[in-house]
């Protein structure tokens, strides 16, 4: 019986590196391209290496305390053999971890001390490597009585740590990681600084639920790094004046750098009119604040509540890196210079 000869180890190599298609997405353990992941790293010395880079990119899925587990132990476990930066080129080593979903909470679990103290533990071995950040955490769910008794301060100084960051999307609510009481600030008129504000790095930030109100959008303009926010279900759209909060007042010359603004909604719950949004062309002339508005798709029946139907679109955009590149619908002059024409044909070009 005659042998078959194996494939050369390159072309194998070739074929562990085609498996991703996408370079910047985060796929789930149960996808079929992690399995196969996973399989390479069990065939020989040769795979090992490959395979495992492409894990730590693409499939750094943590949604349970048993993964949360497993992946700090990993990390420990090959702490000798991983690069020590991103600009490592060292072919025999590993890749840091730069890419993240992270969901170890479940409902009984929000106020886990043991968690939490993981969670800083994992963010203190990849702050100087970790770009990108998706996070679904209930954070409003840890009580004000744990908060002040160490937990979400805990999380906080975890998450300021995070100064490599360039993209951060909190699924369920705007970071909230408020730490003081009642009180206890000198002055009540400037409240605790938002932690994204420690990310020198941060380019794209996307939250749900913020009040996007005249802090936040000064917070936004005082992020050096930001580009752009995604803001899903917002408060205080009606109230505050985005762009008028955002340009504030500035000499000729000093204008902040142009942003770009997703508002994420379904369709029925965006409001009519924005603030101040009908003197926007003398509020702003030269758009640099550009806002568009993002229509998350309603099932036929329609079974699904708003939050979490806007919740799952976001994430899934997230995981494939396609949430930065949502089209919308313009927000401003341009709404209401639109012919008919013009707003479905804009319409027809919405992520689906």
């Amino acid at each position: 019986m005659s042998q078959v000869s194996g494939l050369p180890l390159e072309i194998v190599l070739c074929i562990v590196d085609k498996l991703v298609d996408d370079p910047r997405c985060v796929l789930k353990p149960s996808h079929p391209t992690t399995k196969t992941l996973l399989s390479f790293t069990r065939v020989c010395r040769g795979t090992y290496t490959v395979a495992s880079n492409h894990l730590r990119k693409h499939c750094v899925y943590i949604n349970s305390r048993l993964r949360l587990d497993q992946l700090l132990y990993c990390i420990e476990a090959t702490r000798g053999r991983t690069r020590s930066s991103v600009e490592d080129d060292d072919a025999r080593s590993l890749k840091p971890i730069t890419a993240l979903y992270l969901a170890p909470f479940d409902r009984s679990t929000a106020n886990d001390a043991a968690i939490v103290h993981k969670i800083a533990t994992l963010f203190g071995r990849v702050h100087t490597t970790l770009t990108r950040l998706v996070i679904n955490m209930p954070l409003h769910s840890i009580r004000s009585t744990y908060a002040t008794g160490g937990v979400r301060r805990t999380l906080r100084e975890a998450f300021l740590a995070l100064t490599a960051l360039e993209d951060l999307v909190s699924l369920r609510d705007e970071l909230f990681l408020y730490t003081m009481e009642v009180g206890e600030e000198e002055n009540e008129d400037i409240p605790e600084p938002e932690p994204w504000r420690a990310w020198p790095r941060l380019k794209r930030l996307a939250l749900d639920k913020v009040n996007a109100d005249e802090n936040f959008w000064k917070a936004v303009r005082g992020t050096e790094a930001l580009e752009q926010v995604v803001l899903t279900r917002a408060d205080s759209l009606e109230e505050v004046c985005m762009k008028r909060a955002y340009l504030g007042l500035h000499r000729e010359g000093e204008l902040p750098r142009p942003l770009r603004v997703v508002l994420v909604n379904v369709s029925m719950m965006h409001p009519d009119q924005l603030a101040g949004e009908s003197n926007w062309g003398q509020i702003d002339p030269s758009n640099l604040v550009d806002v568009v508005a993002y229509d998350v798709p309603v099932s036929f029946y329609g079974d699904e509540s708003h939050p979490e139907l806007c919740r799952a679109w976001v994430k899934a955009a997230a995981l494939r890196d396609e949430l930065w590149s949502w089209e919308g619908t313009p927000v401003g002059p341009r709404r209401v210079d639109m012919s008919a024409g013009e707003e479905g044909a804009q319409a027809s070009e919405l992520y689906v």
